[in-house]
């Protein structure tokens, strides 16, 4: 951003406003933020000023965030609008969103904030950029229209009694001669003559048939030969006037240059090109007339297979959302920008979730479509991913009071049960006390791992050479790993510098060596491979690509069912007979708190990989950090 972000932020506790502020600022952004909290100021700044994005929080002193929203869409229609509060429920959520909220981010949740103002600018930019392009081919058909009923740049007009044509002054100009001081002369002179030799039978023939068939209007594109040998193409549109017999008395027309035509249609080919969505203009009878590149790669069908063909090719009637009554019935109120939900269909047949934003075009009186389609399978997940996050915080917070209260519980029957070890002096007794212990101690260490992963411990980061910690903790692993379990470790021979914390991530590659050893059944190989990504964190939104640290743990078992992958990192999911489900919900926590990602995947031969991406840092400290 070449530019301070300018914010309104609608905020009574100047607390938060100072964590909104902290938390831009840490994520590199620069903002400028004017803080209101009533209406009467948030009204007046959004009448006086202009802003590239509002952040609101949902409460306030007689004022609340839907009103704001919908006092926004009326002052500043276009300005990305944010809700940032402590709770929004489902409904008020779903409200916000249908009055026109771009995002909303809790206030436990900061961390989001940036990426949400970042994607919020970043769809604003590029639905500017779309409308811009919708406009200027509108603009540009419209200037085609315009040409074609204006007088081109020589007006001729030819009297058959005389055979002799009235010329404008222009011709000279367009064929590049000397200006004649006769403006009319004999047709023969300079007609004929000028054609290009291989156009003027079509030419001469398509006249005749016109006068002969009385008709009002003959139109012709042909080629006129220069002085210097040079050819341009000319469109010659003429009005041919009648007596009251059917004779021709005189043709009027006017000879246009199509080289500024010409170059119109490459600027809009040019400005399609370039659109960021899948391009597709369609005429009144849904059938595809123009299509660009980016509409190529999207749906992988090629220009030849789409041209001519009903819309449905790529949009099925029966994946629309709206009807096409509703459609062309949107297109007559000459309605701009309709967007609709659809399912995409590529050709081979997959389909994808896409969002089409359609408007009208007029093209020679022609009535036709322009449809911009984009594919939102990304911003689609990422939506998933907002839900499931919001859940997963509900469900911590319920699992954190029931692991308390269980813990209570616990400790009361520890006690007892230790009670009656030490005084029974039967023997069935006290083993019995022992169960009762042993089976209290397992429970504990399910609502430790529950509090564990509903609390985490904050990450005490440092600069560390991979390498070195890698070979530090390969002997705990080994152990844990077990004798039939064989490990394999590689690394790159220049320092791998990260900012870890090294107990924890030792924790991750110890939950990941154990599942290996577990899903191999005890023995097999676990290859741990650490390695360089320069493009790592490659940043969609324009920012050069990040390096990053990949760390992979491998093992050779029987991989992991299809149907497990999507779900392996939720908490409570687990495969296994034991387990609690919070292992790898834990490792995907302490990756994240990293700043890194952590994927899992099926290997091409046999078994299961899981991938490890950390940032990549300069190693400005010494080797004093390196074995941490």
């Amino acid at each position: 951003m070449a530019n301070p972000v300018q914010v309104l932020l609608l905020e009574d506790n100047s607390a938060d406003a100072e964590l909104i502020g902290r938390a831009l600022t840490t994520a590199g952004i620069e903002a400028t933020l004017q803080r209101v909290d009533s209406e009467i100021d948030f009204r007046n700044l959004l009448a006086s000023s202009r802003f590239d994005v509002i952040l609101s929080d949902n409460r306030l002193p007689g004022f609340d965030g839907i009103s704001a929203l919908k006092l926004a869409r009326q002052l500043a229609p276009g300005v990305p609008f944010i809700f940032v509060s402590g709770s929004l429920g489902e409904e008020r959520a779903v409200q916000a969103l249908h009055e026109g909220a771009t995002d909303f981010v809790l206030k436990d949740r900061m961390g989001r904030l940036p990426s949400a103002i970042t994607r919020a600018l970043t769809e604003q930019r590029e639905a500017s950029l779309k409308r811009a392009a919708v406009e200027s081919a509108n603009q540009m058909l419209q200037r085609l229209e315009y040409a074609a009923r204006a007088t081109s740049d020589v007006i001729w007009d030819w009297h058959f009694s005389s055979n002799r044509v009235w010329i404008g002054a222009r011709l000279q100009e367009l064929l590049n001669r000397e200006p004649e001081s006769e403006r009319e002369r004999p047709v023969t002179t300079w007609w004929c003559p000028a054609i290009h030799p291989d156009d003027i039978p079509r030419v001469t023939s398509s006249l005749a048939g016109a006068i002969s068939r009385r008709d009002e209007q003959w139109n012709a594109d042909y080629r006129l030969v220069r002085k210097d040998g040079t050819v341009v193409d000319v469109a010659d549109k003429a009005h041919l006037v009648f007596d009251a017999n059917g004779q021709p008395l005189r043709i009027v027309g006017a000879l246009q240059d199509l080289t500024m035509r010409k170059s119109a249609d490459a600027r809009f080919h040019d400005l399609l090109e370039a659109a960021p969505d899948g391009i597709v203009i369609v005429d009144a009878n849904r059938k595809i007339i123009l299509v660009n590149t980016q509409l190529e790669r999207l749906f992988r069908f090629s220009r030849v297979e789409l041209l001519g063909k009903a819309i449905e090719i790529l949009v099925p009637e029966r994946l629309r959302k709206a009807s096409t009554a509703e459609f062309l019935a949107a297109v007559e109120l000459r309605r701009v920008g309709v967007v609709m939900e659809v399912a995409g269909r590529r050709r081979d047949g997959s389909e994808f979730p896409a969002e089409i934003s359609l408007s009208p075009l007029n093209a020679n009186g022609a009535r036709a479509v322009i449809a911009a389609i984009r594919d939102v399978t990304e911003r689609k997940r990422f939506e998933e991913r907002i839900e499931q996050e919001r859940r997963i915080s509900a469900l911590g917070r319920l699992a954190a009071t029931i692991a308390h209260e269980m813990n209570n519980v616990l400790m009361g029957i520890s006690a007892v049960a230790e009670a009656m070890r030490r005084a029974s002096k039967d023997e069935r007794q006290s083993n019995s006390a022992t169960m009762i212990l042993d089976a209290v101690g397992r429970g504990r260490r399910v609502t430790e791992e529950i509090l564990r992963f509903t609390r985490p411990a904050e990450a005490i980061l440092q600069l560390v050479d991979l390498r070195h910690w890698l070979t530090a903790v390969e002997p705990e692993l080994r152990a844990i790993a077990g004798n039939q379990v064989e490990i394999n470790v590689s690394f790159p021979a220049e320092p791998a510098w990260a900012m870890i914390d090294g107990t924890r991530l030792q924790q991750v590659m110890t939950n990941l060596v154990v599942n290996a050893r577990d899903a191999m059944g005890g023995s097999g190989t676990i290859a741990i491979a650490l390695t360089f990504d320069d493009r790592a964190f490659d940043d969609s939104a324009g920012r050069p690509p990040r390096a990053g640290i990949r760390l992979s743990v491998k093992d050779n078992g029987p991989g992991i069912p299809v149907d497990t992958l999507p779900k392996i990192f939720e908490p409570l999911f687990t495969t296994k007979r034991n387990g609690t489900g919070l292992g790898l919900s834990v490792v995907h926590q302490i990756v994240r708190s990293h700043g890194g990602s952590i994927t899992a995947e099926n290997d091409a031969d046999r078994g299961a990989i899981f991938t490890i991406v950390l940032p990549r840092v300069d190693g400005t400290a010494g080797e004093t950090n390196s074995a941490k």
